[in-house]
């Protein structure tokens, strides 16, 4: 009768502990594992981010950091002008002379508008227009004024004495021989806003002078800055007075 000869397997580690080294692999595969599910949330989480950010609101315009205050409803909705529209052009004198036309209104709180055709380029030569408003007379008024230079200046003139109440540059400004600026002056009480090419300007203060007044367009503001046989054109020259 055969006999079968058993053989016992010897366990490599008789005494039922993990050795080190097999402690050192196990922790480097729970760290492996662990850092790619803290990958995986993290793509995750930055491909949501990137979806909501980037992914426009349908029914929420997008907002912008420095919005600029809106433009007020055209009046023309409930009123119509007391002036306007009207288009025409004023001839240049020559230096040292502000030709000007008026509306021939006498008003207070108003909303005006005119779109001014540049004279001729501004590396040809410097030119001034703008507005006159709250006008008593030549030596009694407001002038707004924007130039060739991208310059908007705000003054006022006592008994025949200009005062510069405030200027800045404004990229806004248009100044080649074949463009356009649109001035927009919304004037009531002590305040008045300005908009130059639909875009907001500056606030003024004006009430020092008389509330009333005639509202003039002018050219050759600022003196040696017109040149004589040149016109400024200007159209949709419009007046709405504020209730």
């Amino acid at each position: 009768m055969g006999h079968y000869l058993k053989t016992k397997t010897q366990n490599p580690n008789p005494t039922g502990k993990i050795s080190s080294q097999s402690k050192w692999l196990q922790f480097i595969k729970n760290r492996r594992k662990a850092l790619s599910i803290i990958l995986f949330i993290s793509t995750f989480a930055v491909i949501f981010f990137v979806i909501k950010v980037y992914t426009p609101n349908p029914g929420k315009p997008a907002s912008s950091s420095t919005p600029a205050p809106a433009l007020t409803p055209t009046p023309a909705l409930a009123t119509a002008p007391i002036y306007g529209p009207t288009t025409g052009s004023i001839k240049h004198i020559g230096p040292k002379s502000t030709p000007i036309v008026c509306a021939k209104v006498d008003v207070g709180d108003f909303i005006m508008e005119v779109k001014f055709a540049n004279p001729y380029d501004w590396r040809d030569f410097a030119w001034s227009y703008g507005v006159f408003f709250r006008y008593g007379s030549i030596n009694n008024h407001y002038r707004l004024t924007i130039s060739s230079s991208e310059r908007l200046g705000f003054g006022i003139t006592r008994d025949g004495i200009v005062s510069l109440i405030s200027a800045g540059t404004h990229s806004v400004i248009n100044r080649s021989a074949d463009e356009y600026n649109t001035i927009r002056v919304e004037a009531k009480g002590d305040e008045a806003k300005v908009y130059i090419n639909n875009t907001f300007a500056t606030s003024l203060n004006i009430g020092e002078r008389a509330p009333n007044g005639d509202v003039c367009l002018a050219t050759g503001i600022l003196g040696q800055d017109s040149i004589e046989g040149k016109e400024t054109k200007y159209s949709e020259f419009t007046i709405y007075e504020i209730k």
